[in-house]
């Protein structure tokens, strides 16, 4: 697995690109995982083919907004997980959990 954070992005110009050159480097049994810090980013990873797409960042009542939309966007379309990362605690954790219960 291979994990794209914001700094893998910014040196390749686009998460597109980016992506790309992983999948290239690793074949196609690697999976990738974008970090990314908001909705746009995320539709370009999941369009670019990303495995996982890591919500940085992202406030508990952001990931269930962002998480909501993006599987109703690509529901059918593409398959991804989402993660989230930057924020999340022990005492917050709690307001981070979906389990298809979205706003």
């Amino acid at each position: 697995m291979t994990m794209l954070k914001d700094n893998h992005v910014w040196s390749r110009g686009s998460t597109t690109k980016a992506v790309k050159a992983a999948k290239a480097a690793g074949g196609f049994s690697l999976k990738i995982e974008v970090e990314v810090q908001n909705e746009e980013e995320a539709d370009e990873a999941i369009a670019t083919g990303a495995d996982i797409v890591m919500l940085d960042n992202f406030t508990g009542a952001g990931v269930k907004v962002a998480a909501r939309s993006l599987k109703e966007k690509w529901q059918g379309k593409k398959q991804f997980l989402l993660g989230v990362s930057g924020g999340l605690t022990v005492d917050n954790a709690e307001s981070y959990i979906c389990n298809g219960n979205y706003p």
